[in-house]
């Protein structure tokens, strides 16, 4: 959160006003859907955090936003992480690495996203009608 505010307020507000013609279409669909792309991408284990929250403090979504679907995106990982560190001692095979638990947990994240996208679809298919 607080580099968040550090990008926001050192050189957030400069980047939006400086670039505000070139940035019109971003602000746009940042303004429609800003707080689903960070949520979406705070999901995706791949995505460096560190660009995620820089990119949301440059741009003009609301720190309520960001801070909502950073919890959100980021808690699925965090709680498998967690639960596959404590059952670290369980492990003697590559087999014992696969369990319901962790199947159910990744299938879980799976299905937050494959909704998200569904619901972001139907929402921009609802609105050219």
């Amino acid at each position: 959160m607080a580099l968040f505010f550090i990008i926001r307020y050192l050189i957030g507000y400069w980047v939006q006003k400086r670039y505000a013609h070139a940035l019109a279409g971003f602000n746009a669909d940042i303004d429609k859907h800003g707080a689903l792309y960070i949520l979406i991408a705070q999901l995706l284990p791949f995505t460096p955090t560190l660009l995620v929250t820089s990119a949301a403090g440059l741009s003009r979504l609301s720190w309520l936003q960001f801070l909502w679907s950073t919890g959100v995106g980021l808690a699925p990982g965090t709680l498998l992480y967690t639960w596959a560190g404590t059952n670290l001692h369980t492990i003697h095979s590559p087999d014992d690495m696969v369990t319901m638990a962790l199947a159910l947990g990744v299938g879980a994240v799976g299905l937050i996203l494959l909704a998200q996208g569904v619901r972001a679809l139907w929402i921009n298919n609802s609105s050219h009608t």
